[in-house]
């Protein structure tokens, strides 16, 4: 090979390396995966993790019927008259039982006796699992009740709330769960349940339906019985205020006030029970807890009544009632030692309290029935004043309770303290029972003769 021919396949080589070097250098790099830019991210969060996201709320109706076809009319209800998402459930009564009979009358609403042999009747249940968006609102737990009215109407049912646990007619169901609301706040007299039995340490009131509203339930330990009707009502306001818009977050304290109450028909309800010198305010402390056995499995806060007058739950009924509403125990007496008119009402009462009450107490009582009896204390000089107790124990001739009256002449009591007493002092007796009868206090029935008060 000439010189010549060598040199110019060097050049060409020269030449092609070049070429080749120029492509690497200007071809395109492989495309990066796409990194989002701040203009391309959502403008709202997504969730951190399916763990962490709570998903919708749940809320749980029936209706009790025993017609067929009861899924397939739900559904098509549901269609034209709810706009979330709702899954229905035919079920039988062995997994989806009806109250029993001796719970009835505390989980019916509206159902007189013979709806009751009705609902007896029954032998299925159509259940509704409502997803709501906002645990809160108005209009989605309308449309969720509005739809189980039309579906207890069109299958001759009986709706029932599986958070509350309550069964009712179909009127009671519009007054409670259609109609029970007001500016977008629920009525929680109506929509929650109170549930009040006695334990071994007092009697405990806990919540039931709170949780479907997306707010704790709630539970309190009450040192008696007596003033269950004016406990609910404490209550009550509690339950009014965390769902009208100030929930409870966290454990703390916590004011409730009936003037802060936004539902018209609920604040001028508890203005009514209101008496001459009460706050109308009380401060609460909140404690989270584990729900028991029988409360609904859900967020949970205990109730308590803090301050120097509250040392424990033996006063906290009294407080609370006393500062909201004002006193309601009647106040002591003191009689002459020779009126035979008193007299004789208290030996009447002494022997019942021997016979009849006593074992009524031991073996008859049902959870919200309370019995006080009037008893004696030495005062500070000499005396003796009568003062009511409501009693937690009676073994013998002892009766262990709870002061209900504020002493007058007796400094180291005071109002809610515990006090025992001995049967045959007794001077007279108040049994009160949970469907609201009474008898007894027949000396007070004297007294408020004398003083010219007109019995109602």
């Amino acid at each position: 090979m000439s010189q010549e021919r060598q040199l110019q396949l060097a050049l060409a080589a020269l030449l092609l390396g070049g070429l080749l070097l120029y492509y690497i250098a200007t071809a395109p790099e492989e495309a990066p995966p796409p990194v989002a830019t701040a203009a391309s991210e959502p403008t709202e969060p997504a969730p951190q993790s399916t763990q962490q996201d709570p998903g919708p709320h749940k809320v749980q109706y029936a209706v009790y019927t025993n017609k067929p076809g009861g899924a397939a009319k739900a559904t098509a209800l549901l269609t034209k008259m709810y706009a979330g998402q709702a899954d229905v459930h035919e079920r039988t009564l062995e997994d989806y039982a009806l109250p029993k009979d001796e719970h009835f009358a505390a989980m019916a609403k509206g159902v007189d006796d013979a709806q009751k042999k009705k609902v007896y009747a029954c032998d299925r249940a159509v259940v509704v699992d409502f997803s709501m968006t906002n645990p809160r609102s108005e209009k989605e737990h309308v449309a969720a009740a509005k739809a189980i009215e039309a579906l207890a109407t069109a299958l001759d049912g009986f709706p029932w709330d599986e958070s509350t646990r309550q069964i009712m007619s179909i009127a009671a169901w519009h007054e409670r769960r259609v109609a029970g609301w007001s500016d977008g706040a629920p009525n929680a007299i109506l929509q929650v349940n109170w549930h009040f039995y006695e334990t071994d340490n007092g009697y405990r009131f806990v919540s039931l339906g709170m949780n479907k509203l997306g707010g704790f339930e709630l539970t309190y330990l009450a040192a008696g019985g007596r003033h269950a009707n004016q406990l609910t009502s404490v209550l009550n306001l509690t339950a009014q205020l965390m769902l009208e818009g100030e929930p409870i977050d966290e454990p703390g304290e916590y004011e409730i006030a009936i003037a802060k109450v936004k539902h018209k028909d609920v604040r001028e309800s508890l203005e009514a029970l209101v008496v001459d010198g009460a706050h109308g305010t009380v401060t609460l402390h909140l404690k989270e807890v584990e729900p028991e056995d029988g409360d609904n499995q859900a967020d949970q806060l205990a109730i308590a009544f803090p301050g120097d007058n509250c040392a424990g739950t033996t006063v906290c009924d009294a407080a609370a009632i006393s500062a909201l509403f004002g006193a309601a125990a009647e106040q002591v007496s003191a009689t002459a030692p020779d009126d035979e008119e008193l007299l004789a009402a208290r030996d009447r009462a002494r022997k019942k309290i021997s016979g009849e009450i006593k074992r009524w107490f031991e073996k008859g009582r049902k959870a919200g029935d309370s019995l006080s009896v009037k008893a004696p204390f030495k005062t500070y000089d000499g005396n003796t004043e009568w003062m009511w107790l409501e009693v937690t124990k009676w073994k013998g001739k002892r009766l262990d309770g709870i002061l209900q009256n504020e002493p007058e002449d007796v400094s180291t009591l005071a109002l809610g303290d515990k006090v025992s007493a001995k049967e045959d002092e007794l001077y007279d007796y108040l049994r009160e029972r949970a469907n609201g009868t009474s008898d007894g206090n027949e000396t007070g029935a004297i007294l408020r003769r004398r003083a010219g008060v007109t019995e109602e």
